[in-house]
């Protein structure tokens, strides 16, 4: 009678339990700082919504989370009774030794009971045993470094036999950006007579802020052995040394605007001139490149020459390209510059020197672009002198004795005379019914060959052949003005069109620029006769033509 009492006391105690809205569970309570605790959450299907497990992230990681649907089903008297319940599966790693608890969890008005975890560290004997099968090596290039350099770090497993798990993932760290050099690369090494197996990563570290930077131990845990029918898998674990870094603030030493360090800085400059003469308005490019080792490109200065007396300046965006390798980041920048003369004369490109801080010599040098002078030559067209026209004597020839044969002297001024008058008047009637085919119609099939070039390249939207044509058509059609620059001061409908092929040119963007806006202002330039400039090729062709 007493066996009957004590089993349906136990059978109620599991029917009670069975009917709980929720429990939790683990498989043990005493691990190892590298073990990982399996916890169970049992959820009945009476409770709704699922638990919040964020009060388990003081203590615990949580490296893995599942949930199943199951049923039971129990017989009392006869009477079967079913229960629906949904377990949550959770595998945990300790982030600490000592006492850790996991915490109540609720759903609705049902609570579990917390459960206090003891971890404790791995004995030397169990370390020994398992660095047999199992180990972990992290290496810094540096012990110390300053704020924003480049620090190599290291993590290397290495394995002697089938091993599953994952690797850890990239420090999580609060003052430090880190970038990956290198994903998973395997290799084999013999230690001690032994074989190993080699998985390793490489990361780069740029600290942020002067002080202690610390990098926590590198775990492992996984699995040994392929499993299967005659073979057991068995639990494997494997921690690293931790790393407390010294993070310098930028030294006194440094006097430049821009903190920089890094190795093997290097700028350089090259010029692209046009061909021949370089005149006002002509476009000109300056490359700088700059290339550096150990430091990202975000971090390169950005070069300006905004302030360039008698220019005007158009910077492009930096091309900016990073390259990741084994040795750590190297960064390439290219800054193109376009100038544009606006006054004649010599154009000097100022120096630029970039200080930076050679992080293996640990000093301050100075990258030097040297300094450029051009010449720049005016952009009005050298008009031919006026002809010279010979004295009818020559003061300095003997003077004739008219006394001696005055008969003979009169006539012979007379017919000179004469002469002379009808030499002149054939040349003013060449002139005049000739010039306009060898003076006036060169000057005018040039501007309008100019012309023309200039608006087929504004109907296919080609801005640099445009640019180039401009420039050539207004050399000859507007030599009064020493540039496009001077010609757009007086001319608004013109200079907005001739910024938009400037901006489209020094830009990068000439595939996007239409040059229909150029093709009407260039129409709007055109000017009656009686409003040509003085000096211009039009007006000099109107006074050799009287008649016209």
């Amino acid at each position: 009678m007493r066996s009957l009492n004590w089993f349906i006391l136990v059978l109620t105690l599991v029917v009670s339990q069975a009917q709980a809205g929720i429990t939790a569970t683990v498989d043990r309570t005493r691990i190892s700082e590298l073990d990982l605790l399996t916890l169970t959450i049992r959820v009945s299907d009476s409770q709704p919504g699922q638990p919040d497990f964020s009060g388990l992230e003081k203590d615990f990681d949580i490296v893995n989370n599942q949930s199943h649907q199951n049923s039971s089903y129990t017989f009392i008297n006869g009477q079967q009774t079913s229960h629906a319940y949904v377990d949550y599966i959770l595998n945990l790693r300790p982030k600490r030794l000592g006492n850790l608890k996991i915490p109540s969890l609720t759903i609705d008005n049902e609570q579990t009971q917390p459960i206090t975890i003891r971890v404790t560290e791995q004995t030397n004997a169990m370390r020994q045993k398992m660095q047999e099968i199992l180990f972990f090596e992290t290496v810094l290039d540096a012990a110390s470094t300053y704020v924003q350099a480049q620090l190599i770090y290291s993590v290397r497993l290495y394995y002697s036999d089938s091993i599953s798990g994952d690797f850890p993932a990239a420090p999580d760290l609060e003052d430090a950006v880190v970038e990956i050099l290198e994903e998973e690369k395997r290799y084999e090494t013999i230690l001690n007579n032994k074989r190993f197996y080699v998985l390793e990563k490489k990361y780069a570290i740029f600290p942020q802020k002067s002080g202690s930077l610390v990098l926590s131990k590198e775990t492992f845990v996984g699995t040994r052995g392929r499993g299967g029918l005659f073979s057991a898998r068995q639990r494997v674990s494997a921690i690293s040394s931790g790393h407390t870094i010294e993070v310098r603030p930028v030294p006194e030493a440094f006097n430049g605007d821009h903190w920089l360090p890094g190795k093997n800085l290097t700028a350089k400059s090259k010029l692209n001139l046009p061909e021949g003469v370089i005149r006002v308005g002509d476009p000109l490019n300056q490359v700088i490149s700059l290339s550096m080792d150990g430091v990202s490109g975000v971090l390169l200065p950005e070069i300006n020459l905004q302030d360039l007396p008698g220019t005007k300046i158009y910077v492009d965006q930096p091309i900016i390209e990073d390259t990741e390798s084994s040795t750590g980041i190297s960064t390439l920048s290219r800054t193109t510059i376009g100038i544009v003369p606006t006054q004649p004369g010599k154009l000097t490109l100022p120096e630029i020197r970039i200080p930076w801080w050679n992080i293996q010599l640990d000093r301050q040098e100075t990258a030097i672009i040297p300094a450029q002078t051009i010449e720049i030559k005016p952009s009005v067209a050298t008009l031919p002198a006026s002809p010279v026209i010979a004295d009818k004597a020559d003061s300095t020839g003997p003077v004739p004795e008219l006394n001696e044969r005055p008969g003979i002297w009169k006539w012979l001024s007379i017919g000179l005379l004469t002469a002379w008058l009808l030499t002149l008047l054939g040349w003013y009637s060449t002139r005049t019914g000739n010039r306009s085919g060898e003076d006036r119609a060169p000057v005018e099939n040039t501007v309008k060959a100019d012309a023309q070039a200039l608006l087929n390249a504004c109907q296919v939207n080609d801005a640099q052949q445009a640019h180039q044509r401009l420039l050539v058509w207004l050399r000859s059609a507007f030599p009064q003005h020493q540039s496009a620059t001077t010609l757009a001061a007086t001319k608004p409908r013109f200079a907005a069109a001739f910024n938009e092929l400037e901006n489209a040119i020094f830009s990068g963007n000439t595939a996007e620029w239409q040059g229909k806006a150029l093709t009407e202002a260039i129409k709007g330039l055109d000017q009656p006769a009686s409003d040509v400039p003085a000096g211009s090729p039009q007006h000099l062709a109107k006074q050799l033509n009287m008649g016209l």
